[in-house]
């Protein structure tokens, strides 16, 4: 979990749609002091899944309903390391997970192809 993630100032000016309440969610969630079970896309997650996804596969999931994401993606098979949340254009600001560091940052997708 990142014990410091974007303050809720960026989160706003990244995804301008977002109330001040889903970002300061946003933060809590990604470092550790929500559980995404909590959440209604959390539970939703956890109910689909055979088996218990990890923390950080439920935190995307209530991530992408919290910022209108189009779905929770990796980059595989060329960067299988790298969760993001969808936001249709791969140069538009996503939160995306590294899975070799664990943790979460702001940024896009696509920068990591070039």
């Amino acid at each position: 979990m990142n014990r410091s993630f974007a303050s809720v100032k960026t989160l706003q000016e990244c995804f301008r749609d977002l109330s001040k309440e889903n970002a300061k969610l946003i933060r809590d969630l990604v470092c550790g002091r929500v559980d995404p079970y909590d959440h209604d896309a959390g539970y939703v997650r956890f109910s689909e899944c055979y088996h218990a996804p990890s923390r950080e596969d439920m935190i995307l999931h209530v991530l992408n309903a919290l910022i209108d994401g189009y779905g929770v993606e990796s980059c595989y098979p060329d960067k299988p390391e790298l969760w993001y949340v969808n936001m249709g254009d791969p140069y538009v600001a996503t939160i995306i997970y590294n899975d070799d560091t664990g943790k979460f940052r702001i940024g896009c997708w696509g920068d990591y192809f070039e």
